[in-house]
């Protein structure tokens, strides 16, 4: 029987069909949802159509049929890397503005196919390369043997709490005495001090409020990847608005800070972040964590994700850190060599991109 490379035969090859899309109608949802099981928000068909409509990335998808159903799939964005000093373009192939794996293959002739509708992608966007991100431990050990090439990167840890208390006085009591009196005191003291807070769906109304608050953070991380445009909210309420929330703070009518939550059944997700600087007295950026998690445990969610960076913090409001792997490969072969010795350099000293 005549095989490819990976061991798929020619008539099973004839039957597999790659389709190469500008958008996820490129499938229907219920196909998209039979073949992810969207434990995370932000890899749901409504996400990706939100960013689609606000255009905050030039998103491009690559399908996989057999017999004509959709067998497996990547999501991936063109976007200019800064490695070591010096700039590329790569190819990301990730969720985009999440931290959530968007390359869904089941084995090693899947895992091929849909790096030629990649490569088709590259040529397309003229990228030097791909990065295949966000990969938890398990999803990188099984692709890791199938991507001839890449080297690996050790990327900056997620964090989260797993949520096994009845209650938030039971998640209180689940930490050490000086946290436990240290989130109390910050809560009772923005009580007495007027700072109130809400949940809303209601995006078109606070897109600007919150486009402001996230901008105040961008600035003061050099940072404008992820500040995110007033239709980007718009686009939410259209799309995801039963999955996403914001949660917002107030000093009377003083915005003081905000944070975007994710939610299906099982596990919330808080992203972008956006905090007043002239107003950090009032500790709503910690507040943001102490009403997530209680909101989280009212809908009997098993998890919470709270993202990177301020790890300290994190560790003593109970989070635990779970890795996350890259995979790079550049488009030269000369390049290619140069960064897997220079990436595998960094994985010797511990370093992370």
């Amino acid at each position: 029987m005549n095989t490819d490379r990976s061991g798929t035969s020619i008539q099973e090859r004839e039957q597999m069909n790659i389709q190469t899309s500008r958008t996820i109608k490129g499938v229907t949802q219920a196909e998209w949802r039979t073949l992810v099981d969207t434990v995370s928000a932000e890899q749901s068909f409504g996400w990706m159509r939100a960013v689609e409509e606000s255009h905050v990335r030039d998103m491009h998808y690559v399908f996989l049929r057999e017999k004509a159903n959709v067998t497996a799939a990547a999501c991936c964005f063109p976007h200019v890397e800064e490695l070591f000093g010096i700039s590329m373009p790569f190819l990301e192939i990730r969720c985009p503005l999440g931290s959530s794996n968007a390359f869904f293959s089941t084995s090693p002739q899947q895992t091929e196919l849909l790096l030629e509708g990649i490569d088709a992608i590259q040529r397309e966007c003229n990228t030097k390369g791909v990065l295949l991100l966000d990969l938890k431990q398990s999803e990188y050990e099984g692709l890791l043997p199938q991507l001839e090439g890449f080297s690996s990167v050790r990327l900056d840890d997620n964090t989260y709490i797993d949520l096994q208390f009845s209650d938030f006085d039971e998640y209180l009591h689940s930490l050490r005495t000086s946290a436990r009196i240290s989130i109390k005191r910050t809560i009772n003291r923005a009580q007495k001090r007027g700072v109130t807070s809400f949940f809303t769906s209601d995006f078109s109304r606070w897109k600007q409020v919150v486009h402001r608050l996230q901008g105040y953070t961008c600035e003061q991380h050099h940072n404008y990847r992820w500040h995110l445009p007033p239709c980007f909210y718009e686009a939410l309420e259209t799309n995801v608005q039963e999955e996403a929330e914001l949660v917002l703070f107030f000093k009377d009518d003083i915005p003081l800070a905000f944070a975007l939550s994710l939610n299906t059944p099982r596990v919330a997700q808080y992203k972008f972040v956006g905090v007043d600087p002239r107003y950090r007295k009032y500790d709503a950026y910690f507040l943001i964590y102490y009403e997530g998690i209680q909101r989280a445990l009212q809908r009997n969610q098993e998890r919470i994700y709270f993202g990177p960076s301020t790890y300290e913090f994190k560790k003593k409001i109970g989070c635990t850190r779970e890795s996350l792997f890259g995979l790079v490969k550049a488009s030269h072969p000369l390049v290619n060599l140069l960064l897997h010795l220079v990436l595998k350099g960094f994985t010797m000293m511990g370093k992370r991109i």
